[in-house]
């Protein structure tokens, strides 16, 4: 009856989301893999982040939050960045400072996390995302455009050689650290830009394969926590 149904269609969501669940990671697996190859074919064209920078390793502001008020600057911590470097779109706050100018970020500012458990977290901040301000614990990377582009850049601190360089790099003390020299001195892989572009445009298709996935396993949950809710 009615009852066996709605276990037949709970039981197909359930295998739809391992399907997604398996065709994700295999996707996360191809773009490491993607990476970690590029890197290995491009080894021969390292060049330290610090020259491919015309801002190098600024640290941010050092100011407490408060509470987020439209029209005035969003302030970026390293826990309003998640780990596939996006900017979490819940629990805004804005900075409590007057003196902020010198800490707005501009578009294609790479932000890198320098202390904490996350240390080597990256973000890539776009001007869509409204006026920000960036905290302490954070440092920037402003690129030279003729050398190296910044969503290539991020790409680069996504890769499994750049986790193994935080790896060797971080100091262990009461907070894992590394700081902005050093970051300065991690050398990437840095072919020329239109290299760099084709580069891009592979791994962005793979993210929206990716991306695609996350958001068909979040609509499949949602549905059937609907359907349990509903009996």
């Amino acid at each position: 009856g009615a009852q066996q149904q709605l276990l037949k269609a709970l039981n197909a969501f359930e295998s739809a989301i391992v399907e997604q669940e398996t065709l994700l990671a295999a996707t996360n697996v191809v773009i490491q893999s993607f990476l970690a190859d590029w890197w290995e074919k491009k080894s021969d064209a390292l060049c330290p982040l610090g020259e491919l920078s015309v801002v190098s390793g600024a640290y941010g502001i050092n100011a407490p939050a408060k509470t987020f008020e439209p029209g005035k600057p969003r302030y970026i911590r390293i826990t309003d960045i998640d780990s596939e470097g996006r900017l979490l779109s819940s629990d805004a706050v804005g900075v409590d400072s007057q003196d902020y100018d010198s800490y707005l970020l501009e578009d294609d500012d790479l932000l890198i996390a320098r202390t904490g458990n996350t240390v080597g977290k990256s973000f890539l901040y776009s001007r869509d995302l409204g006026p920000a301000v960036y905290a302490g614990y954070l440092v920037k990377f402003r690129l030279n455009k003729s050398k190296a582009l910044p969503k290539y850049i991020f790409w680069m601190t996504r890769s499994p050689q750049y986790r193994d360089w935080i790896k060797s790099s971080v100091r262990v003390g009461a907070q894992p650290n590394i700081n902005a020299k050093e970051y300065s001195s991690l050398k990437v892989p840095a072919p020329g830009p239109a290299e760099q572009k084709r580069f891009i445009e592979q791994l962005d298709y793979l993210e929206v394969a990716r991306e695609s996935c996350v958001s068909r396993i979040e609509n499949l949950r949602g549905v059937k926590a609907n359907f349990v809710q509903g009996e």
